[in-house]
Formats: structure tokens, sequence, C-alpha cells
């Protein structure tokens, strides 16, 4: 799988073809559910994955149908204290450009959306809309 995934002619391109370059050599039961884990837990794909396929959390206060529709949409982003996330944060060299940081630990949850980080000793609150779990490859 790491030849298929991470080599050059890998190129980290995802899980469908990542699966079907496994797929033209090899076969084992339970290929597909392998091959999706490794790459769910490729450090690479999760830092560099696009923006804005990041699902939003729903809007508490919306108006009419704005609000039922991304409510159908969204999914709620949910993570337990002491789980491993990635933050979304502003790069050193260019403020405009958003880069994922981390792992860090969460330590409270603050409100419904909001997270309690621990950034290396200090403590930041960033909303669920920033954060990404964080799965450490085995």
């Amino acid at each position: 799988m790491s030849v298929a995934h991470d080599s050059i002619t890998g190129a980290h391109l995802g899980i469908r073809r990542t699966k079907d370059k496994v797929l033209r050599n090899f076969y084992w039961p339970g290929v597909v559910g392998d091959v999706t884990r490794y790459c769910r837990s490729c450090d690479v794909c999760r830092r560099t994955v696009k923006k804005g396929t990041v699902p939003r959390v729903p809007l508490e206060k919306a108006q009419g149908r704005q609000k039922h529709y991304l409510d159908r949409m969204a999914k709620r982003r949910k993570f337990s204290v002491g789980e491993k996330v990635l933050v979304l944060l502003p790069t050193d060299s260019n403020k405009l450009l958003m880069q994922w940081k981390g792992p860090f630990e969460i330590v409270a949850t603050v409100g419904i959306n909001n997270y309690r980080i621990n950034m290396g000793g200090k403590e930041k609150t960033f909303h669920a809309n920033l954060l990404k779990g964080y799965i450490a490859r085995d």
C-alpha cells in the first residue's frame, strides 16, 4: 500500500485511486477496508486536503430555508477531551495562507462548537470548523 499511495508514482491521490492500484496486482480479504484505513491515516493527505472540503458545523442562528438546508447538509463535529486534532492556522510567512498544524490535544469543551486546545504550553480556544481529527499511523 505504501508504494501505491506514498511513493512518487502513488502521489497521495486518494482512496479510490490507491485501491485501484493495489487491486491491479494484489488481492486479499478486506483489501478495500485496509486501503481506506491506510489512506485516512496518511499524515500528508490529512494536512494537505483542500480547505474547502472540510465539512461545516450547522449554524445555530440562521433564517428559514438557509438554516434548514445547511443543517441537513452539514454534520456536527464532536471531539472529546484528550483527543488529538489538527488546527487550521495561518502560516508564519503569509497570514492569508492557511495550513493544518498539529497534532494538538483537546483540553476542554467550551460551549457546543468550541474547544480549548493545548498548543505547546498555551491554551487557545478554537471553533470546530477549524479542527480536524488526527489519526495516528501505527
